[in-house]
Formats: C-alpha cells, structure tokens, sequence
C-alpha cells in the first residue's frame, strides 16, 4: 500500500481551509476530519495498525512549499505524511502537495523513485509467492571462484567479527531514527559512521550485517584490514562483491560467467579495468529492482593495488 503526502494524522492547513470554507453556505464536515490529530484520524490509527500487520507499507513525503492563498507552506509535514510503523519505508520526493502525483515525463526523478518502490515490492511478491531461491550448483561455484580468485573469505570476515559480540550490545544503532530512515528510504543514500581508532566500528558494522540478513535484505560486506594486504587493496575488494552478488542474483551469476568465458585472466587486472569489464560493462547493466545494501568497513584501511 503506497500513501503519496497522505494526511495519516491530518494536516495544519486543514484549519486555515474550514476557516476559508465557513465563508461558504453548507456544513463542511470532511474538512473537519483532517484537522491535526482529529477524532476520526486518531480513530483510524487506532484500528489500522491490526490490520495492516502483513502489508508492506510505503509512505512518501513532500518537500517542497505550496503556493496557497495565505503564503507557502508544506500541506502535510513528513510527521503527519509517515505512520512509524514496523513494517513501512518511507521516501521523500523533491515535489510540493500538488507534485506528489504528477510527474513530467518518465525521466522525473520523483517517477523514478515511486517507480522504482513499485518494482521493489512487485519482485518480493513474486520471490514470496514462488519461494525462489538462487541455487548455485557446484561447478558454477568453483568455475566463479576461479574466475574471481576469491572464495567465501568475506563470509568467514563477517562470522569472525559477529562472533566476538556481546548478546545485546549495538542495538543502540538499529533503534536510532536517521538509521531507521536509512534503511527504509527508497532513495539511494549513504550511512556513514566514523569515530576514532579501537572504538567498535567493525563489530559495529558486523551488527549491521548482521540486522540486515535478518530482514532478508540484499546485503554485501567488506571488512578491510591493513595487516592483510592480499584482501585490502580495492581490486580485492571489486572481486569480493562481486561474488557475494553472484551468489544473491542469478541474472548476476549469469553475466559474470559468460564474461569468464572470454577473459579468464580479469582477477589478475588493475582495479580500473576489472571495474570497467566487471561492473561497467556486465554487472551494473543488469536492472536489480530490490535495494542493495552495501557494508563496507574501515575504507581508511583500504589500499590502491
């Protein structure tokens, strides 16, 4: 279910609208209940949480001013756009009131983005109702390896880290608001954290794959290290996400293995050129309409070669 500005909780400008309407002969009994925190939106509030618990939910905010007859002004505040519930994403769009809904052509980026949320949610329908799974059959895997030059290296990364992390802890992040929006957002965003050395960055980040997998998301990790300079440099680093997302898309799979069948040498190239064929030419050509989710740990300790 996909709610564009919609007034959850009423809207302020519902207030300088009866106001407007009282000059007007008639009862205006709808205006009324858009009032902020009216009794019929707090009385629908109340009800839909029981009913929505299996919904995927998608709430989407302006953030432009609309012209109105007493100056400019958002007509439905991201509070009052947006339910908070556990299973809703939200997303901005670049429009006012009247935008939400109204796009000038398909290159519009606020198209793009409820585009894009409306394929998302299509494909988790489709893998549900097929239950479909990646099955990668031992031949492709050794045949991706070899072509790689990587193994399941970054999966061991991530266990070794998580392992050593206290039941409970880090879940301060995982209940802060702006990492909540991050991962709900439709927008393509960046999450970065940064604190000084020893502090519990990486069983920080480990937390996050850790979340991530919980919620089936799509999610790939790095864990760089300076004192494994075989695994730190970025050349490693293109080869090891690439198998972790051959591993998650079987359209990625296919491409990648295609691709080893005419330069079987790639992992011994520099990192712009495995970039280029890699990702340039082979993965990022192929259309992903569920989010990935990117963790990527001490970059500071990443090297060029």
């Amino acid at each position: 279910m996909f709610f564009l500005a919609t007034p959850h909780r009423g809207a302020d400008y519902a207030q300088l609208l009866t106001k407007i309407l009282n000059i007007a002969p008639g009862p205006q009994p709808f205006v009324i209940d858009i009032h902020r925190n009216s009794l019929a939106t707090q009385s629908i509030n109340d009800e839909f949480p029981h009913h929505c618990q299996n919904l995927q939910l998608l709430s989407f905010y302006e953030t432009l001013q609309t012209n109105l007859l007493a100056g400019r002004g958002l007509v439905v505040d991201k509070d009052l756009a947006t339910l908070g519930y556990a299973n809703e994403r939200t997303a901005y769009l670049n429009a006012d009131h009247r935008g939400v809904c109204k796009y000038a052509s398909k290159r519009d980026p606020n198209y793009q983005t409820v585009r894009n949320a409306l394929a998302t949610v299509i494909d988790d329908f489709r893998i549900s109702a097929t239950e479909s799974k990646n099955h990668i059959d031992h031949e492709q895997l050794k045949l991706l390896d070899s072509f790689l030059g990587t193994s399941d290296s970054a999966e061991d990364d991530f266990m070794s880290v998580d392992s050593v992390r206290m039941s409970g802890s880090c879940e301060w992040l995982m209940r802060k608001s702006s990492f909540i929006e991050w991962q709900e957002s439709a927008n393509t965003q960046f999450y970065w954290i940064s604190a000084k050395p020893a502090t519990g960055k990486t069983i920080l980040s480990g937390k996050v794959v850790n979340h991530l997998k919980s919620l089936n998301k799509d999610c790939n990790f790095c864990f760089f290290d300076h004192g494994n300079k075989a695994k730190s440099n970025i050349r490693s680093f293109l080869l090891s996400m690439a198998r972790q997302l051959a591993l998650i898309h079987s359209e990625i799979l296919r491409v990648v293995l295609e691709l080893s069948r005419k330069d079987d040498q790639l992992k011994k190239a520099d990192h712009p050129i495995i970039w280029r064929i890699l990702y340039v030419e082979a993965i990022l050509k192929q259309k992903l309409v569920r989010p990935q989710y990117w963790v990527i740990d001490a970059l500071d300790e990443c090297q060029a070669g």
